[in-house]
């Protein structure tokens, strides 16, 4: 006979308030020689339904309710789910439950469950046995570590210091990558690691302790993951010519003063080219250091070229280029130019501005022969100590 067999569930017309009001370590009481009541909720087991909202699992997408689920439920929630029960996956976010399907969960089963002694044996020594196998630090508590998969872990301040953005951004975020959940991560736990590297800077062995994985090895294969992930669903509807418009950019980035004193009111796209710079580390690489060094900065660091409207709105980031001489504004615009960077050249109209500063001078010519408008900061002439009200 098995452990659901002789499982009596207590009719609800019966409960007291105290009774209601038991928790995880009140006394049990004993009902007969052979059956007690334990403050647990224990579910049914079935192959057949989802054990959290009952619906029928064929043709469904379900899985097996992994023991460090259970044991977490068993622990913080009094809630005892038989072993191999299924659910639906919509009910799993990541390695854990998602608060909807516990708070079925609650509804469907009472607080209260009558059971078989020899069945509550049963039980003890399979949780036991549990505990001896589980990878879970929810009783044994080796080490505590940074995880994205429960929502309620960390607060709106928390993700912000962690990784750069609010809980809300970083759920949408996760939504539009697509990614599987494997055996060690979770699609939350790879975005939040990648988020974190590149907020905090923490190299792969400090990072593999915080999130408690094996090793940096394993950090470096979640972080490409997860970037190459963002590159092909997040970053195309955010970042390039090809994600907005002209017309967009016309008319909703730029800014009314900048129309009126760059293009005397006409319809016209206005855009803001400037190289920035990320610093990277010292590479062993001596053919590689030499042109990721930067005799301004005085550090390696890789230059890409950043193209924003005027009210700061960033269309592209194109490269990055290496950081040595060769490398200039002027050198990175004419190379975008000429192989057409986005379709850059499709994307632009004749009579287009571009804002660019004294490092743009050697390429002006070009630019101008275009089509397109340059506008730069005029050069003192060695005669002149200030510029007059006409410059």
């Amino acid at each position: 006979m098995s452990i659901d067999d002789n499982i009596l569930l207590v009719n609800t017309a019966t409960e007291t308030d105290d009774t209601l009001k038991t928790d995880a370590i009140a006394q049990c009481s004993l009902i007969s020689l052979d059956t007690i009541s334990i403050p647990i909720r224990i579910s049914t087991s079935s192959h057949k339904f989802c054990v959290i909202c009952r619906s029928d699992l064929d043709g469904k997408h379900a899985t097996v309710i992994s023991e460090s689920i259970r044991l977490t439920l068993l622990v913080q929630h009094t809630i005892y789910l038989i072993p191999g029960v299924r659910c639906c996956k919509d009910h799993l976010n990541g390695n854990g439950l998602k608060p909807q399907g516990l708070n079925i969960i609650k509804k469907k089963y009472p607080p209260i469950t009558s059971i078989m002694i020899n069945d509550l044996m049963d039980i003890i020594n399979e949780l036991i046995l549990q505990v001896k196998n589980s990878k879970s630090d929810i009783l044994i508590q080796k080490k505590v570590s940074i995880s994205f998969d429960d929502p309620f872990q960390y607060s709106d301040d928390d993700y912000f210091t962690l990784i750069g953005i609010y809980k809300s951004d970083f759920d949408a975020l996760c939504e539009q990558v697509k990614m599987r959940d494997t055996d060690n991560r979770s699609v939350s736990m790879a975005i939040g690691c990648l988020l974190t590297k590149l907020r905090i800077g923490l190299s792969n062995d400090v990072l593999s302790t915080l999130f408690s994985f094996d090793d940096k090895r394993t950090i470096g294969h979640i972080v490409e993951s997860a970037r190459k992930a963002l590159i092909e669903n997040f970053v195309p509807s955010y970042l390039g010519f090809h994600h907005i418009s002209r017309e967009t950019v016309i008319k909703c980035h730029t800014r009314p003063l900048a129309k009126q004193l760059l293009t005397g009111g006409n319809d016209a796209a206005i855009l803001v080219l400037d190289s920035t710079y990320l610093y990277v580390q010292k590479s062993s690489n001596n053919l590689l250091q030499r042109k990721l060094f930067s005799l301004h900065k005085n550090r390696p660091l890789i230059k890409p070229m950043m193209i924003v409207a005027t009210d700061g709105y960033i269309i592209s980031a194109i490269g990055p280029y290496y950081a040595d001489w060769r490398n200039n504004d002027a050198n990175i615009t004419n190379h975008l130019l000429r192989t057409n960077q986005e379709n850059i050249l499709s994307w632009l109209k004749a009579g287009d501005t571009l804002v660019v500063d004294r490092g743009f001078r050697d390429v002006i010519d070009y630019v101008k022969s275009l089509g397109f408008k340059v506008y730069m900061p005029l050069f003192l002439s060695k005669s002149k100590k200030k510029y007059t009200v006409c410059h």
